[in-house]
């Protein structure tokens, strides 16, 4: 080799090539045996440094064991690369590349025999990593390059930190079984693996999916453009973080175990973002939008859900889910066709939260889109808990639904449905929840948020509540649940009014017809009322016509009786009002006792008699109002 040398910086090589550079660095046609024999001479020299090289030919590396760093900043490669079953012990670089064929990367660990100074003793403490015998892997890094054949790193090893940022990539993305072990067993010990994954401000034109990415500390995905992102089989301790994404498809979760949050911050959707038997996690969306729905199914809430500024415009699912804490969804907006579905959820058998449940607070919900249950998947399990603060649920469809855990408050719920729905029982009818809560404060698994707006909630909300579910079920004909409401409506009045006067006139109501409920229980009352009277004026000596009683021989006998019992039975039912309409009334007739005593019986039996037949008449009214 001569004095002279390439002209790219930090190489040795001869520049036997045109512009001055040699045969690593030459970007036009070299010699193949050449360009090799250059490799493998820095390689035999433990020299890493391959930056700014133009990789011609195919390059392949297996069963390599590298204990320095490879640095392969600035290269470019014009065919594929393909790195199996290889070690390396320092940091594996790729930044600022460009990749015309496609990039495998096989069952390579990258690993260090030093102990890691990077992390602090907190996380070596949490990560569980002991002082002695202990390999810290350090990192793969991609940074500034470009894929146009692809991406794909299977059965890697890795720790510190796998970097994907500002790359440019033009065919799919595939990471998978990354750190499959967790914890390792060797000669020298016990081999813990701690990593990060990093992606940001890139661009990826094709899939990007991740499968059995085991035990990284933190996944981060910050201001990249993605076309379809899935996610299989992650184990992740800390969390995932997406910022400032914009996904032009679905993103998909599938059998991920959360340790911390998984936040949507900024991001936009162009699909579904589904999170399918998912756990461990706290699910965070703020100021997101989501073209496609919104779907937890078959997941697993431990820490529950918050969102706020989030817009979906394809709709919500919450179906098969088991809950141990509260998911709290406010503040949300849905698009014109967006449908909302909530089935199937159950508590969590080991959950020992008090609060369990959804609560949403406002909300619109599209009319005839929304279908609502909060029974379990097991018959055996308690329903959740579901609550509405100041929702619009105007159409929606409550199916199979045990009220009893369902709290609507002062939501809007005119037009809604409700098949097969149970309301929870008190001395026999039927009541609303926040009733109960009114009355009794009842403990368990209602959520936090639902457990505050019922410790708030005042006798008035409750009686505009049953007076709204009232004029529902007037509307839809389902007069029996109708009828039903209003007896707790006004038995709710009865029972929070303050004023005794009230109280008492509604005791006479409900003991008189049970609210206009009981046309049988009025017509006793008023049928005792005209008995009671009829005797109580033959007693005071009702007085006859004479030119009617001319018509019988002597007072005594047994027609003048029964004429002057007819009479004073005329008498007292011609003081229905009702009656009267048709001419129906004792003209001929009067008391003829003109004490005080008279004059208060008479009118008290006047005004309660026409009270009672007028709740005969109400009573009949409402009862055939059903059919």
């Amino acid at each position: 080799m001569s004095d002279e040398r390439c002209n790219h910086p930090n190489c040795r090589f001869s520049p036997n090539y045109p512009e001055g550079k040699c045969v690593l660095h030459y970007e036009g046609e070299k010699d193949s045996a050449e360009f090799r024999a250059a490799v493998q001479s820095k390689l035999a020299a433990n020299d890493g440094d391959f930056r700014g090289v133009h990789f011609h030919f195919p390059i392949g590396l297996k069963n390599q064991n590298i204990n320095y760093t490879l640095d392969f900043s600035g290269s470019k490669f014009s065919n594929g690369v393909e790195i199996i079953d290889s070690t390396f012990e320092k940091l594996l670089i790729f930044r600022q590349c460009r990749f015309t064929g496609p990039v495998s990367i096989k069952n390579v660990s990258v690993y260090s025999e030093e102990e890691a100074d990077s992390f602090t003793s907190s996380q070596i403490k949490q990560a569980g990593l002991s002082d002695v015998n202990t390999r810290i892997l350090t990192g793969l890094i991609f940074s500034g390059s470009t894929f146009e054949g692809g991406l794909t790193l299977s059965g890697i090893k890795i720790c510190n930190v796998l970097h994907l940022d500002h790359c440019h990539c033009h065919a799919p993305v595939k990471i998978l079984k990354v750190n499959d072990e967790i914890v390792q067993n060797n000669e020298n010990g016990t081999l813990h693996y701690l990593f990060e994954i990093c992606i940001t401000n890139s661009v990826f034109e094709d899939l990007v999916k991740f499968s059995l990415i085991c035990n990284p500390t933190r996944i981060t995905v910050y201001g990249v453009d993605v076309k379809q992102l899935a996610f299989t089989r992650i184990n992740c301790k800390d969390g995932m973080m997406f910022t400032g994404a914009n996904f032009g498809a679905s993103v998909h979760f599938q059998d991920c175990n959360f340790g911390g949050m998984a936040l949507f911050q900024n991001v936009s959707c162009q699909g579904d973002v589904i999170f399918s038997e998912c756990q461990n996690g706290m699910y965070a969306f703020g100021d997101s939008v989501i073209e496609g729905k919104l779907i937890f199914k078959d997941a697993v809430l431990d820490k529950g859900m918050w969102t706020k500024g989030l817009q979906i415009n394809g709709g919500l699912e919450l179906s098969g889910n088991t809950l141990a804490g509260e998911s709290d969804i406010e503040n949300a907006s849905f698009g014109p066709g967006a449908t909302v579905v909530i089935d199937r959820n159950e508590i969590h058998p080991d959950s020992k939260a008090e609060c369990v449940g959804y609560f949403f607070k406002n909300l619109t919900f599209n009319p005839f889109k929304t279908e609502i249950s909060n029974r379990s998947q097991n018959d055996d399990m308690p329903p959740i808990s579901i609550g509405f603060d100041n929702c619009s649920l105007e159409g929606a469809l409550f199916k199979k639904c045990d009220f009893g855990k369902i709290y609507t408050f002062t939501s809007s719920i005119y037009g809604s449905r409700f098949v097969q729905c149970q309301w929870p029982k008190v001395n026999g009818r039927q009541v609303h929840a926040e009733e109960i809560y009114l009355n009794s404060c009842p403990s368990g698994t209602t959520p936090k948020k639902i457990k505050g707006m019922l410790e708030a909630l005042g006798s008035r909300e409750v009686i505009n509540l049953y007076s709204r579910f009232v004029k529902v079920f007037d509307d839809q004909r389902q007069y029996a649940l109708a009828n039903e409401f209003y007896f707790s409506e006004m038995e709710a009045k009865r029972k929070n009014t303050h004023s005794r006067a009230v109280k008492s006139l509604l005791w006479v109501y409900k003991e008189l017809s049970w609210y206009g409920h009981r046309p049988l229980r009025s017509l006793c009352v008023c049928f005792g009322l005209v008995t009671f009277f009829t005797f109580y004026a033959s007693l005071t000596g009702l007085s006859i016509d004479k030119q009617v009683s001319n018509y019988f021989s002597t007072p005594s006998s047994p027609a003048y009786v029964l004429h002057y019992l007819g009479n004073c039975l005329k008498y007292s039912i011609g003081m229905l009002v009702p009656l009267r309409l048709f001419e129906f009334s004792g003209n001929d007739t009067y008391l003829a006792s003109s004490s005080f005593l008279s004059y208060v019986v008479t009118l008290l039996y006047a005004i309660s008699v026409n009270i009672s037949a007028y709740f005969v008449i109400v009573g009949i009214r409402r009862h055939f109002k059903r059919f």
